[in-house]
């Protein structure tokens, strides 16, 4: 990317510019209840029920210490303590695209003073689908959008993008993703920009898990009236990324989903204030 061009997008990306929780892993032995942590076992309350979808156990991700997590959390969006639980059914791998697939997902949060314990997974489990357990390491970083939807984010602050060339373009394109450090690996964070593998997933989150809309298919839905698409374009700006769980991630922990791909918990802005992580909706995008 030319210097002058690079100047030109600096002062958008300044203002769309968010912080990001990056997690990585680590080996570690007698990790405490409620400690942060990817796979093994799950520390839950004594009472609760193992999450099922179609009669199939899902499998435990990771649980955040929120406590910890707090620290770089530096907008704080999160709740300051607590424990916040990750479930997905990684046999199905339902993709989000249908109403159907709700309870294919599971997020559950845990106020702090709530007694957990560790709780192994269900009898019914297959082996292949019990995911090693790791420590979890936090760290922060600035983020930003993908290219492919800076228009989308830059229209949220009212603000136009740069205009380029056509032969600009593809330098651009590699220029942006080392300027905004989005072509490392590490790709498993909480809250700021999704990392696509595919498409925008903001309209898809308000279409399905609010108004039950199949988008399955790239048919354009005639039964929306232009006061519904206007209401989506709306309200799809209340969802943020809540939790991404990258390829590389993934597949240390013992899964994969899809060739190379990340699966993404959705929330809107008003039910993580109000934690309502019933609400979240989860999506999974691979090549």
């Amino acid at each position: 990317m030319s210097d002058e061009l690079k100047d030109q997008f600096a002062p958008l990306l300044q203002k769309l510019e968010r912080n990001e929780i990056m997690l990585n892993l680590k080996r570690s032995e007698n990790m405490s209840a409620g400690a942060s942590k990817f796979g093994g076992e799950p520390d839950l309350p004594s009472d609760h029920k193992w999450p099922y979808y179609k009669e199939k156990p899902l499998s435990f991700l990771a649980q955040i210490d929120l406590a910890e997590a707090s620290e770089y959390d530096t907008e704080g969006l999160l709740p300051k303590s607590g424990t916040l639980s990750f479930f997905y059914e990684c046999d199905e791998q339902p993709w989000g695209y249908d109403p159907k697939h709700a309870g294919g997902a599971r997020v559950y949060y845990f106020p702090e003073g709530t007694e957990l314990v560790r709780t192994p997974v269900p009898d019914d489990m297959p082996e292949y689908l019990k995911l090693s357990e790791y420590s979890m390491i936090f760290s922060s970083r600035s983020g930003y959008p993908d290219l492919s939807e800076l228009d989308e984010y830059a229209a949220d602050i009212g603000t136009a993008v740069p205009v380029y060339s056509d032969d600009e373009e593809d330098e651009l394109w590699d220029s942006y993703m080392e300027w905004t450090e989005r072509d490392g690996a590490e790709n498993t964070k909480l809250l700021g920009y999704a990392e696509l593998v595919q498409n925008p997933m903001r309209d898809e989150c308000e279409k399905v898990a609010v108004r039950s809309i199949y988008t399955g298919d790239n048919e354009y839905r005639k039964d929306l009236t232009d006061k519904d698409n206007e209401n989506i374009e709306k309200n799809k700006l209340d969802w943020i990324l809540l939790f991404q769980l990258g390829d590389d991630i993934a597949e240390s922990i013992g899964t994969m989903f899809g060739d190379c791909g990340n699966i993404y918990f959705w929330i809107r802005k008003q039910d993580l204030a109000e934690r309502r992580f019933d609400k979240v909706w989860c999506i999974l995008q691979c090549g």
